[in-house]
Formats: structure tokens, sequence, C-alpha cells
């Protein structure tokens, strides 16, 4: 996984390790100011505990010992620590047998680089643990960042559009944490002196900003937004927040304030979004390509997939490579609801090039779209829709949370939010969409 610079702990667990490592390291790593010497060791620390548990079943952590990698523009140095301090804590916390690198490198012949490896050892693994609550913090100083085509933070001119965005998503946030947000972990329960998961790592996704509460709830320490722009202010610029890195199952469980909330979601947004461009009526189920109800309702799931990379996709080729190893990855993770793909396609004597080609003859007015990465444009869009949402909820004090082209909000004010999700959308696009809540559309 990729090292996250701006996580930080204070479990007791990362407490023990940041005493013994500090011990350890003495005059072997020099950081003049206390303050930072503690919370860059943590971060590291942190990171090594978390890669055991990560989502994707990666075992090391991923960062970068190019200096110039380190040169982060001004509005960005808070998320970051500097080359002289960070890369000699690695060097010398291998040296006192906390951790293990593989030094990036680049492959000659292919001219790929690869970042450097850190592997946690013996010291910092333990298969037992009494649960704590765990307090993580993700600070998010700049809340409208801009990245460059290696997707790293790059600056920009402060204009009266940024400000006023800023200003906006400050506002929002500043509201919201005001309100108490926990969810229930679906994670199975466990007996005294039984395996568990890490500490601190309550939950199988990047849940950085959650604190333990007890057995079952989770509590959302940091549900802040801010916005990721892509190389410009028209690419991209969609919402991110901690509360979009928790399942399905557990975002239904959703409390706010102790009261039970409601997601709302557009229906097919970005093949709407490419017929309503074009000023044309989408059909109702943007995903029924074939004629037959059982057929379209065994491949949805592959026609899904299959538009949403060919629409972000920048060529066709691309989109069949990222579609097959996106699909080898659902299926690992959940067979049952995602088959093996040649067994699937063989039941209904079909090639993955026929479903691609029938995709394209029944969506034939938007077709051109297709493997033109217009999807990070249609980002952007959306995410100006959803700033203009939370824009409404922030006024009428109404707290929402944003799940990129969803939003959850107290299901006392579900009415409310589909009010302004349609109004929203008509006055970016000039025409209605469905809204989906839990299988039922609000017109």
């Amino acid at each position: 996984m990729r090292l996250r610079y701006f996580h930080t702990s204070n479990h007791p667990l990362i407490q023990d390790y940041y005493q013994d490592a500090l011990q350890d390291l003495g005059a072997s790593w020099f950081c003049r100011n206390k303050k930072a010497k503690e919370r860059v060791l943590k971060n590291l620390l942190v990171n090594l505990v978390m890669c055991q548990d990560h989502g994707d079943g990666f075992k090391e952590v991923s960062i970068s010992r190019d200096r110039n990698f380190y040169k982060i523009d001004p509005r960005y140095r808070a998320l970051h620590f500097k080359y002289s301090i960070y890369v000699p804590l690695m060097d010398a916390l291998e040296q006192t047998g906390w951790l293990t690198q593989r030094i990036g490198f680049q492959d000659r012949r292919t001219g790929k680089s690869f970042q450097t490896r850190l592997m946690p050892t013996s010291r910092l693994k333990r298969a037992h643990y009494t649960p704590h609550p765990v307090s993580f913090f993700n600070d998010c100083p700049e809340p409208i960042e801009l990245r460059n085509y290696l997707k790293q933070p790059a600056g920009y001119k402060e204009t009266q559009a940024t400000s006023r965005m800023r200003n906006r998503l400050g506002k929002y946030n500043s509201d919201l944490r005001e309100h108490q947000i926990s969810f229930t972990d679906s994670r199975p329960s466990y007996g005294a002196g039984e395996e568990q998961e890490n500490p601190l790592r309550p939950h199988n996704s990047d849940d950085s900003a959650l604190s333990l509460l007890n057995h079952s709830t989770m509590l959302v320490a940091n549900p802040a937004s801010r916005r990721i722009f892509n190389q410009s202010f028209r690419l991209g610029g969609r919402l991110y927040n901690h509360v979009q890195n928790i399942s399905q199952m557990e975002r239904a469980t959703i409390t706010i304030d102790g009261q039970p909330t409601q997601e709302l979601d557009y229906k097919s947004l970005h093949p709407r979004m490419l017929y309503h461009r074009e000023a044309l009526q989408a059909p109702g189920d943007c995903y029924a390509v074939f004629s037959g109800d059982s057929l379209n309702q065994d491949l949805r799931p592959v026609i899904k997939l299959l538009m949403l990379i060919m629409i972000n996709a920048d060529t066709e080729k691309q989109a069949m490579s990222a579609f097959q190893r996106k699909w080898h990855q659902l299926h690992s993770k959940d067979p049952g609801k995602y088959p093996k793909l040649p067994e699937l396609l063989d039941s209904y004597s079909l090639t993955l090039s026929e479903v691609v080609s029938q995709v394209k003859r029944f969506h034939n007015p938007i077709a051109m779209y297709f493997n033109t990465g217009i999807g990070i444009e249609l980002q952007n869009w959306d995410s100006q829709i959803m700033d203009k949402v939370l824009v409404a909820c922030t006024k009428e004090k109404v707290p929402v949370i944003p799940i990129h082209d969803s939003a959850i909000v107290p299901a006392s004010e579900q009415e409310f939010l589909a009010v302004q999700l349609h109004q929203a959308y008509f006055n970016q696009m000039g025409q209605p969409i469905k809204i989906e809540a839990k299988g039922k559309y609000l017109n």
C-alpha cells in the first residue's frame, strides 16, 4: 500500500511501539523538532502496522526515496515530511530491526520506476490484542487539492473561484464536525484469546479516521471532505472523505446524532450525463443492453463494470485490460456475485468482444465517447452538482455526507435531499434524472 503521510495514532499499542523504537534509535536518528519527531515516527509505525491488514492483500508500504518527491508546494507542506528527516528514519529503523527495505529502482529496459518497499519485521507483528479505543487523525489543511500527471499534489494560483470553493467546503466541514456519525462494524465477533484483526485497522478498508466505540459501533472521528482535481480545475474535483471507505452494508447502518440515515443515489449517472450532454433521452435501464430478462440480469455486473471502464479509459485496449483485471479482483473477493468470467460468458455462448459490441450498438448515440477518457470530465460535472447539494444542505443546517454521486442524510431529511439532488442536476445538465433510494426511484 502507498504510505499515508498524514496518519498518526494515540493507540496504546502505537504508544508502546513508539517508546521502544525511540529508545532503540538513540542517536542514530536526529530530529531537532520534538513534535515533528513524534509525528514522523508514529506515522511510519502506523503505516507498517496498517499494511499487515491492508484490504488489497499487500504486506508492505511503498514510499519514494527521490529528493524531488519531497519538494512539495507550500500549500500542501503540512501533509508531507522532509526528505532530510524521513529517509534517514527509514534507514535507522532498518538498522535497529524494525523494518526491512527493498530499495526502489528504474528498469532500464522498460523505463518503469519502482518505489522503495518497506516491510515490518516480527517486532511489529502481534497476533492477539485486547481491544482499546482507536484514535486516528487525518488532517486536511488544504481541502482543495490539484494533482499533476504523476498524481502528486501540485501548486496552483489562487483565484476567486478556488477561494469561494474553499470557503464553501470549509463551512460545510465545520458544520459537519458538530455532528456525531457512527455505523455498525460488520466484522465477526471474537472470543477471548482468539486471533483478531489488526487493532489499528478495525475495518478492511482505509479507515484512518475511524474510532472504535465498542465491539460493534464505529465512530467516524473526522468526516471532513476535500476536493481533488486532476491536472486542471476542469477535470476531476470529486469530494473524498473517510465514510466512502466503509462497505455498502455498513453504510446502511450509519447514524447521525443517533438518528437512522438514508442514502440517495443518482441512477446510472455517467451514462445518463452523456445522453443529456447530447440533449437526448436516456434509456430506462442503461445496463439492459440485451433482449431477454435472464441474460440482462446475469450479465448486469459485467455490463455495468464494462461501461464504467469504457467511459473512463483512453483506449479500447486499455479498457479491456482494466476490465479483466478488475473482474479478477472482484471474483477473488466475492465469487458468488462475480463468477469466473469465461464460464459466465460461455453459458450464453458469448465472448467479451461481443458484449462490448452489443454495448456500443445499444448505446450508439453516445458510443463516440467510449474509450476517450471522458470520465474525468464527467467527474468534474458531478462534483459541481454535489457542491451545490452541500451548499443547500449547509444553508438549511441539514447534515449530509457525500459519497461521490450519492449522499447520506438523516432519514427524516431524505425528501429534502431528493429535491436538492434533482434541482442541482437539472441546473447543471438541463434535464431531470432518476434518483434511487434502496432500490426505489424518487422522481
